[in-house]
This record gives C-alpha cells, structure tokens and sequence, in this order.
C-alpha cells in the first residue's frame, strides 16, 4: 500500500492487491471549486443552490460535529461523472463490488503508516494540509475506516453491473438517522433529478 495524489493534491490509497487506487476522504468541496473555477460548467448560482443542502465550511474550523460540511454532497450522477473525466484519465465511482471490497480491506490497513505516508507529505497545497491535519485531530483513536469516512460518513454513489447509480454508506446519526449496513443495503434516490444532501462521492482509478 502507497499513496498517490490527484491533480488538486488530495491523496489516495493504491491498493495494490486490487489493482485500485481510492480515495482516502470523499471528494472535498476544495477539489470540486478547483474544477469550477477551471471548467465553470455551471452559473454560480447553481453552485450557491448546491451549498444550501451542506454549507461549506473552512478547514480552520472544522469540529467532529461539522465535519460534514468540509465535503461536497447533492451531486447527480452526471455531474460527479463530469468532475471525475476533469480529474484525469481513468477517474470514476467504484462498482458495488469495488465499494464493498475496499470497505473490508481498510479496518487491515495501519492507520500510522496512512498517516505517514499520505498526511505528512511535504509540497501539497496548504489547504489540503490543514484539511487533513484538522480530521486527523479531530479523531480521538482514529483507525483507516473511521478517518476515511466509509464509516460514518455519507451515502456514496456507485454503480451495478448494470451501470446503475445507487448509493453504499451509513452517515453517522447525528447527521443521518439511519440502520443501513452498506455490505447488504444499498440506497436509491426516489427520483434520479433529486440532490440529496447525505448522498458524498468517492472516486477510484485503475492501477
């Protein structure tokens, strides 16, 4: 296991075992006004209605009761699909299959080589250090799943066989009240036009 970074600086895990890289954290609101402020497909005015479901937060401010608002959430499956073809070559949501694989193999993964090797490097940008610096902080025993926020963090998109878009995860219940265990529940949007403000985004790469 190393770590690799995408083309904003945030960090992912190359599994090497599943010839995957993930990432680490859920995709950050930083990353995704890097790429408005590069492509700006959309007014600004439709970013400011997509902030009205999880308003942002600055990493200096971060707390574990708003961690939350540090990540991008009611995205649609186009949309995510157009910032991961941005991101570079490659760039997409897991499968089901991927989802579920990743989310048992990281409770075997040592968080403190994690965090040697992905929190710590030197020239990343400096809000993505202190965004890191600040979960890691924040965590009073903090372990790969939990600081990844597979574990009690949002709904996350991914796609079936089929190409369908579904949603894997269990938002913690201060911030969504729910029972899902996302190695057997999945969870679909009652319309595909909806944004819902728990449903996050984790993107993966082959290797």
């Amino acid at each position: 296991m190393h770590c690799s970074f995408d083309r904003t600086g945030f960090p992912y895990l190359v599994l090497d075992k599943l010839k995957l890289a993930v990432s680490l954290l859920p995709i950050t609101k930083i990353q995704f006004e890097r790429y408005l402020a590069d492509v700006t497909p959309q007014s600004d005015l439709w970013y400011d209605e997509l902030l009205k479901l999880n308003p942002r937060i600055s990493p200096t401010r971060v707390t574990l009761a708003n961690r939350e608002q540090l990540f991008l959430t009611g995205l649609l499956p186009d949309e995510a699909e157009a910032f991961a073809h941005w991101l570079g070559n490659g760039y997409r949501v897991p499968t089901v299959t991927e989802w579920r694989t990743v989310y048992q193999q990281l409770p075997k993964l040592p968080f403190n080589t994690i965090a040697a090797t992905c929190l710590c490097k030197k020239n990343r940008p400096i809000q993505v250090k202190i965004l890191l610096q600040r979960l890691h902080r924040q965590l009073y025993s903090p372990n790969t799943l939990e600081f990844s926020m597979m574990q009690g963090g949002f709904v996350e998109w991914a796609q079936e066989e089929t190409n369908e878009w579904l949603g894997l995860g269990a938002p913690r219940s201060a911030f969504l009240n729910n029972l899902w265990n996302p190695m057997v529940d999945t969870v679909r949007p009652i319309r595909p036009d909806k944004r819902h403000f728990y449903f996050g985004l984790r993107l993966v790469k082959p290797v």
